[in-house]
């Protein structure tokens, strides 16, 4: 390629809405052209690359190795013009859509509670798509601008923001504990009825530590649930005890329906990060969110125990 040749910064953009949509005609109808010029436009440039930047076939295609490397990058090259168009017009407005991921029981008892005012204050330009799940994001291949996470990091291609940390708790109903007793000492558990969590991703019980060692106690789990609120609903009901993080508890305790067990016991807390990806330019969405999320939602979790 010749290094001083013109950057067709069109094509690019239509490559990019096509690796996103894998149709041309999908990414023809978003654009608002026809499938050939999109075809044209592909081809263009896998002959300035000299490489293929689809695997095509007459049910699908996806982006080859090389595509995908390709896409990465033009993505965020398109993605930080923007940005800085933004910041020299000084439009601070949020648009479009704000995506963001968190694990299932922080999305329902911490998010979901909290983001009412911030939606009033930015519906009319700004859309807010939530994504509940446990496993690790990807960024590059999930385009999510946010991701809410628990524990450590270990990636370095992220930009952390770390909000709180969380805490182990153990519960149970007070119908339970007056049928069969509370607990004095972690040992004690392998004697009552305890439902644990295996996440289908992980496809691993949570293991159940105890104190600043992480000391596992082998308990013969009862009841084996696919999720947290599923496991807390069981607690709630009677079934037995429970253990899971801090804010996932805290509604039901409040209420009376559920008993703390063992306070005192917890292994070391754990930090929960706002994450974004890596790069010169924030977008004013994420900006906004972060700031919002630090200011309003973070006086509100657990009162002032953050």
């Amino acid at each position: 390629m010749n290094p001083f040749e013109k950057i067709d910064l069109e094509d690019i953009h239509i490559f990019c809405k096509t690796a996103e949509c894998k149709s041309f005609t999908e990414a023809a109808i978003l654009i608002g052209t026809t499938p050939p010029s999109i075809s044209k436009a592909i081809a263009r440039l896998e002959k300035k690359l000299s490489l293929k930047l689809f695997i095509r076939s007459t049910r699908a295609m996806r982006l080859t190795e090389e595509g995908l490397h390709y896409y990465e990058v033009c993505k965020e090259a398109i993605e930080n013009i923007k940005n800085v168009e933004r910041e020299l017009t000084k439009s601070e407005k949020p648009r479009g859509t704000l995506k963001i991921t968190a694990p299932d029981s922080y999305g329902m008892e911490v998010l979901h509670a909290h983001l009412q005012k911030f939606h009033e204050m930015h519906k009319s330009t700004l859309q807010i798509e939530i994504a509940l799940g446990n496993h690790f994001v990807n960024f590059t291949k999930e385009a999510f601008d946010l991701a809410i996470r628990i524990g450590d990091l270990e990636d370095s291609r992220v930009v952390a923001k770390y909000l709180h940390h969380v805490h182990m708790k153990l519960a149970a109903s007070p119908e339970y504990i007056q049928k069969h007793g509370m607990p004095k000492t972690p040992e004690d558990l392998l004697h009552h009825q305890c439902i644990a969590i295996k996440f289908p991703n992980k496809n691993i019980i949570s293991p159940w530590e105890f104190g600043a060692d992480r000391t596992e106690i082998p308990i013969n789990f009862s009841i084996i649930h696919s999720h947290s609120l599923g496991a807390l609903d069981l607690a709630v009901k009677g079934h037995g005890i429970a253990r899971m993080l801090d804010f996932t508890f805290q509604t039901e305790i409040e209420k009376g329906n559920l008993v703390e067990i063992l306070p005192g016991t917890a292994p070391p807390p754990m930090p929960v990060h706002l994450v974004y990806p890596s790069g010169r330019y924030v977008p004013s969405k994420i900006r906004l969110f972060i700031d919002y999320f630090q200011q309003e939602i973070l006086p509100n979790i657990y009162g002032k125990n953050h």
